[in-house]
């Protein structure tokens, strides 16, 4: 297998995945084989991953009573984790922005609005860079916070794999197969889906108030029924949620 692209490619080629042409290339032209696909970064390696978690382990298990792993995970991936979760809060800024141009290119085709015409080309620019600002920051701030959701699955996959490996057979007859398959198969998972939407977590609530900012120019206080309603919905959300995990 070749070496991945995405170890030796530089800010400008992650930023637009041209890393990826020459293997979208060469599956447009034929059918890709085994030998087509690269070898996964050093950086996402299941050896890499799960020495420099276990040493964080390691670390919290000597310097605490009650280690926690969130700690062990935190010390690991944290700076990276905040870094996308910056770029994904100003990539869905651009969104409440948008309609606020939109609204004023609009308004610009009044004839009576001479301010709104003048700088109407301006505002339409403006639009079209919007976009291509939300793409440049949306794109990569996923991809990195899917690839960091990988990367906590391995390590933790690996540790728990090396954890049974030093297990006695007494205690491993007090541990069912199904339950190990699924902590390894179902569970991590969560990690590689819910890591991409955790940061919305506060970057939901600062949206808001600057959604309801924009909304109290134009409606004043009927802006707050939209408001209630979505409050009354989240709150039974998490109430089916609650249920659902129960079932479970």
């Amino acid at each position: 297998m070749q070496k991945s692209p995405l170890e030796k490619a530089s800010f400008i080629s992650k930023l637009f995945f041209s890393w990826t042409t020459p293997i979208l290339r060469k599956g447009y032209r034929h059918h890709l084989e085994l030998s087509d696909i690269y070898q996964a970064p050093s950086s996402d390696s299941a050896d890499h991953l799960s020495e420099e978690l276990e040493r964080e382990w390691d670390r919290e298990q000597a310097s605490k009573k009650k280690p926690q792993l969130i700690h062990a995970l935190r010390r690991c991936f944290v700076w990276r984790f905040v870094f996308y979760g910056v770029l994904l809060y100003l990539g869905e800024v651009t969104k409440a922005v948008q309609p606020v141009l939109l609204g004023r290119i609009i308004a610009s085709y009044d004839p009576d609005n001479t301010e709104e015409r003048s700088i109407a080309i301006y505002l339409g620019i403006g639009l079209c860079l919007l976009f291509i600002v939300r793409t440049l920051l949306l794109h990569p701030a996923t991809f990195g916070l899917h690839r960091i959701g990988m990367q906590m699955r391995i390590a933790m996959f690996s540790l728990i794999y090396k954890k049974t490996l030093k297990l006695s057979s007494r205690v491993l007859d007090k541990i069912s197969i199904g339950q190990l398959i699924s902590l390894l198969s179902n569970n991590l998972n969560k990690f590689d889906e819910g890591l991409a939407l955790a940061h919305f977590i506060w970057i939901a609530p600062l949206q808001v108030i600057l959604l309801m900012g924009l909304l109290w120019d134009l409606l004043q206080f009927s802006a707050f029924c939209g408001l209630g309603l979505l409050i009354i919905l989240v709150i039974f959300q998490a109430i089916l949620g609650k249920m659902m995990a129960k079932y479970r």
